[in-house]
């Protein structure tokens, strides 16, 4: 029987299986919006079956090639899917899917779900106006090749299509060669320091002081939000147009407060993670509070008439509403963010307190989670870890190495495409491609999930927020086309006619400087990036631009372990939040290199203080004195000292 009929269904199938566990991961698939639930399900197995048909098209390919040479063994190539007809159908469902999915749905729905709209209209023009700049670049971008393609009396629909898939192909595959040589080298890098228990213990640490500070920071700006919302529910008398619009300000003020209460007032590290993960402050929205405001709506509706309620909704102004929906957006995201720094320093204080109770001897666990920290701290593991590592590196390299060299076409330099066209094994070229795709894939997708672009999305185990799962998603779409150009003219099969995948692109040729030769020599930037990443230079680099970096700067890192070691301690014993003040955190960052000039002194605060929270009706109440001197009542902040989205050390460029 043909391997390939069972071999390929097993692989979609495991894709399947890894993207719902993979979602679930990110964000408990019970607790998220089924729109989000389902479509970004749906694009990511639509995207990862790039790489499960390609295998099979590249097969088809080789066979093709053994029929033409008359060799012998062309009987072991899989036979499976061996319909030119049917694979172009199910290439060209795939890429425009994939298309309209990265250009139009998904950041359709990423600016919906960001928006502050208090309706589902509201949200999906929120959405139409922050992209509509891109789809008029896009617009014009058609309309210039539309004037090139006339001028040269050259137009065609084929062409028209060929221009807007190579433009798509020179960005997305500029992206992806550098992220892919990047995470070339740092994934098993990043495989290898978990093959110490020191070195995991000490990025524990690390990170949890990072994620310390970010939380403080983060709490602050949600508690500033907080006031000005509580403000404008204090100075607002009922007039029966806004009173919806009121009531879903003020459950989110309580939605924030009770998060921030949890959050600042928490005794213990178990404390926290109850207050956070079993409150539905981190959630998107309540449904309660959606079916209150609907019912609310209707029997207002039914009390004032059809019309009489049309003309109160269109009474509200552009500006009243603006602002309605600018501070429900505020305390969404702030919660949304705090949610996500909580959990992220929990995982990394856990995680810290389970190794040292591991070398203590002394691990509070019981049952099969005791077997389970047992299994991957002792040494056979440790050593399984670091094996995977070098293997992985290795395997890397033979990558590396082939992008290096792919450009020269006489001669195949590359020891995988070597191996892909030797002598096959009944089909199992099919799963050897399939792993190469799927590893060059985690490579370059896991840069990108740790490199947090411009701090917009921002992915944390069960607090992921929908707008960046569908980043992701979208981001996901855009790798898995580039990938499969790369990996056939990897394996010099990148020739029109060679297989079903490159004739459908083929149509790119149309700009040979995009859609021939820069796919032919850019991949040479995959060196580059791979020998700075790999001497840790990319890190240094970012280092100097105040991104710190497990790892590189030694010195400063120590002081950050050690912070790391302190805040754990502290909470570990009883400790709060609030009160850690305790400790000069800032101590080491504060020491300036040069002197700053009038501007910097002014805007110079040494100190991080615990905003006042302002409490909604029917929220918990905070204690009437806090540890950074604010009583009940007072107020740190004016309108007008707003933290800056810049003070945010985690801003722009981000690693994990």
């Amino acid at each position: 029987m043909d391997a390939g009929y069972i071999l390929f269904p097993l692989l979609f199938l495991s894709i399947v299986i890894v993207v719902i566990v993979f979602y679930n991961y990110l964000s408990p698939i019970k607790r998220g919006p089924w729109v989000c639930v389902v479509w970004c399900i749906f694009s990511w197995i639509m995207t990862l079956s790039y790489i499960c048909f390609l295998p099979a098209d590249y097969n088809l390919h080789l066979r093709r090639e053994c029929i033409r040479e008359e060799r012998s063994d062309c009987g072991s190539y899989s036979t499976f899917l061996n319909n030119k007809t049917a694979f172009k159908i199910i290439w060209n469902i795939i890429y425009w899917g994939n298309f309209l999915n990265v250009w139009v749905t998904v950041p359709f729905f990423q600016s919906y779900y960001k928006s502050g709209g208090f309706t589902k209209a509201q949200r999906s023009l929120d959405s139409i106006k922050e992209n509509i700049v891109t789809y008029l670049l896009m617009l014009t971008a058609a309309v210039v090749a539309v004037i090139v393609l006339l001028s040269t009396k050259m137009f065609t629909f084929e062409r028209l299509l060929g221009v807007a898939m190579a433009l798509a192909s020179f960005l997305t595959l500029s992206l992806y060669v550098v992220t892919l040589g990047y995470g070339l080298i740092d994934l098993p890098r990043l495989l290898w320091r978990k093959g110490s228990i020191k070195t995991t213990k000490d990025n524990h640490a690390f990170r949890a002081a990072r994620y310390f500070e970010s939380l403080k920071k983060e709490s602050e700006n949600l508690a500033h939000s907080t006031r000005l919302v509580q403000e404008l529910i204090d100075n607002y008398e009922p007039d029966g147009i806004h009173d919806h619009y009121i009531e879903d300000l003020n459950t989110e003020l309580a939605m924030s407060n009770e998060l921030l209460q949890g959050v600042l007032g928490s005794s213990s590290l178990d404390q926290l993670k109850i207050d956070v993960l079993f409150n539905p402050s981190g959630a998107d929205t309540s449904r309660a509070l959606k079916q209150r405001i609907e019912n609310f709506r209707r029997q207002r509706e039914i009390d004032l008439g059809g019309a009489e309620f049309a003309d109160l909704e269109r009474s509200i102004t552009r500006s009243q509403l603006k602002t309605f929906k600018k501070h429900k957006k505020q305390l969404r995201q702030g919660r949304w963010i705090v949610s996500k720094s909580t959990w992220s320093f929990l995982n990394h204080s856990n995680s810290y307190n389970t190794i040292v109770d591991y070398n203590n001897n002394a691990t509070k666990e019981v049952g099969f989670q005791r077997f389970l920290i047992k299994t991957r701290y002792n040494k056979v593991t440790l050593v399984l870890i670091r094996s995977t590592a070098v293997i992985m590196f290795l395997f890397s390299l033979l990558i590396i190495w082939g992008e290096s060299v792919m450009f020269i076409q006489k001669y195949d330099l590359s020891p995988i495409s070597l191996l892909l066209h030797a002598k096959p094994l009944h089909s199992w070229n099919i799963l050897f491609m399939f792993i190469f795709l799927f590893y060059s894939a985690i490579c370059a997708l896991s840069s990108l999930i740790r490199l947090r672009l411009f701090n917009i999305y921002r992915l944390v185990p069960h607090q992921s927020d929908p707008p960046s799962l569908f980043f992701l998603a979208c981001y996901a779409s855009m790798f898995m086309s580039p990938l499969c150009q790369n990996a056939l003219v990897f394996l010099h099969a990148d020739k029109e006619g060679q297989s079903f995948y490159g004739d459908v692109i083929s149509v790119m040729n149309v700009i040979p400087i995009i859609g021939t030769y820069f796919q032919l020599y850019f991949p040479l930037v995959i060196l580059l990036v791979a020998i700075l990443a790999f001497f840790n230079l990319t890190d240094r680099i970012l280092s100097c631009c105040k991104f710190q970096r497990f790892g590189v700067d030694s010195a400063r890192n120590k002081e950050s372990i050690r912070k790391g070691e302190t805040i754990i301690a502290s909470l570990s014993h009883g400790g709060t939040i609030e009160s850690m003040n305790l400790i000069d955190f800032d101590e080491s960052y504060i020491t300036p290199t040069s002197t700053p000039d009038s501007t910097e002194l002014a805007s110079f605060e040494p100190e991080i203080h615990r905003p006042n929270l302002i409490r909604a009706p029917n929220s918990p109440k905070r204690p009437p004195k806090s540890s950074f001197g604010t009583s009940k009542g007072e107020s740190l902040m004016s309108a007008s000292d707003k933290p800056s989205s810049s003070d945010n050390h985690l801003d722009k460029f981000s690693f994990d």
